[in-house]
């Protein structure tokens, strides 16, 4: 004769079952997204400091490539100066920035009496000059290839943009560095349970 006994099911029993799996389910749910969390934001850090040393070095070649410049064309006696005249004026086709520009087309001849031509670098609208027109030239003694207009827009534009984006990519390596090191807060909403049984989670943003 076999006998089975069978406990009651006293009130309130299954359900703290349910909630002590509940609440376990809960804690390794915050700790694994509590882990996600902190490879994602050590990985963010490092990515933005990798990007500030590559800016920070970018910056400071691109304002000491201004600086050589500039230095350059301040010292005259390094530049030959001679006359060249337009000859035609290329259309520059227009951009998404601007318009159609037009660029001039140069012929000079070097101190050895060869002669050559060459495209300005700076287009404008409307044209600068005319087909015809007379202009001054300088180039770098023994470089007769890297001739430009003496004026200050052709004199100046290449070191001043030069300077400019120096300066941006330096101040973003400083921002990109401090945001990389700086430590963030801790959240006070780390996925713990509520009291109707809801679960809040860590937000990786």
């Amino acid at each position: 004769m076999r006998i089975k006994i069978c406990m009651p099911a006293f009130p309130g029993m299954t359900d703290g079952r349910n909630k002590m799996n509940m609440d376990k389910y809960d804690k390794a749910l915050d700790k694994t997204f509590n882990t996600v969390n902190t490879v994602y934001s050590i990985g963010r850090r490092i990515v933005y400091v990798l990007m500030g040393i590559i800016f920070f070095f970018a910056g400071i070649g691109l304002v000491v490539w201004g600086y050589v410049n500039v230095k350059n064309k301040i010292d005259g006696s390094v530049y030959v100066k001679t006359e060249g005249t337009v000859i035609s004026m290329r259309e520059v086709p227009p951009t998404q920035d601007a318009g159609e520009t037009w660029t001039p087309t140069i012929k000079f001849k070097d101190r050895s009496g060869k002669e050559r031509t060459f495209e300005s670098n700076v287009s404008s609208d409307p044209p600068a000059y005319e087909i015809g027109e007379k202009v001054e030239l300088l180039y770098p003694e023994g470089r007769p290839e890297d001739v430009f207009i003496n004026s200050f827009l052709e004199k100046w534009f290449t070191p001043i943009m030069l300077g400019i984006g120096g300066l941006v990519m330096f101040i973003s390596s400083i921002w990109m560095m401090f945001t990389g090191f700086r430590r963030n807060k801790p959240s006070k909403n780390t996925g713990s349970g509520t009291a109707d049984g809801s679960t809040s989670y860590v937000s990786m943003g």
